[in-house]
């Protein structure tokens, strides 16, 4: 028997984009980053050394947009089904 191996679709970057939570500091341009920002870190970065988003557009890195979802599959059952809210609340009429 021979081992599998593992594929992969697309190469990961070697970056990661994060969205600031208390503060952080932005070493591209020797400022702070307040809550609600994007930093992107270079992964395996023992140091931990952020670049904020607004730093990166002006070399012309853009955060990547993720991919649009496709809705969830939602199959409606007609009134068999119980009214779990309504009986928690002791109104199951």
């Amino acid at each position: 028997m021979t081992a599998r191996r593992r594929r992969r679709g697309v190469a990961p970057t070697p970056y990661r984009w994060m969205q600031v939570h208390t503060h952080v500091w932005c070493a591209l341009g020797g400022h702070g980053v307040l809550a609600g920002g994007w930093v992107r870190y270079l992964r395996n970065d023992y140091r931990g050394m952020a670049s904020c988003e607004d730093c990166l557009k002006q070399r012309g890195v853009t955060r990547p947009q993720p991919a649009p979802r496709a809705p969830r599959a939602f199959t409606f059952v007609d009134d068999r089904a119980e009214d779990v809210r309504a009986r928690q609340s002791g109104d199951d009429e």
